[in-house]
């Protein structure tokens, strides 16, 4: 059986969801994990 990553802009097709992703990131905390979905999120929408 293979894994493949996958990737959450995929995923994230709307601005609510969105909105959900980043909320998860912030409350983390984690200054990468924000940064990251901020760069998932601006992928999400090209």
């Amino acid at each position: 059986m293979k894994i493949t990553p996958i990737d959450m802009a995929d995923y994230l097709d709307s601005e609510e969801l969105r909105a959900a992703y980043l909320k998860l990131a912030l409350e983390s905390g984690n200054a990468e994990r924000i940064e990251r979905a901020k760069e998932t999120i601006e992928r999400s929408r090209l």
